[in-house]
């Protein structure tokens, strides 16, 4: 599928399409992962500040969005976890 499967905003999972369980995986890890920032640095917009400058950075790193994308080390983690959850 072209483009994003689904995208967590805050505790909100919003899905394009249907939502399939490796999906949902993936996304609840993101949930972690902003409750971890608010515990760190007292907000859940430290995810998308670090997130989007990860996203940038890598940016200068890889020849495309879909790399620069594809290697924030959040989305390393959601995958990686996600793939833990189906064993």
């Amino acid at each position: 599928m072209d483009g994003y499967d689904a995208i967590t905003i805050g505790h909100w999972l919003l899905f394009r399409g249907i939502a399939y369980e490796d999906v949902i995986k993936h996304e609840l890890v993101h949930i972690q992962q902003i409750i971890r920032q608010i515990f760190r640095y007292g907000g859940p917009v430290w995810f998308y500040v670090l997130y989007v400058l990860e996203f940038l950075l890598n940016l200068t790193k890889y020849d495309s969005w879909y790399q620069a994308y594809y290697n924030i080390s959040f989305e390393i983690e959601a995958r990686e976890n996600a793939k833990k959850a189906k064993t």
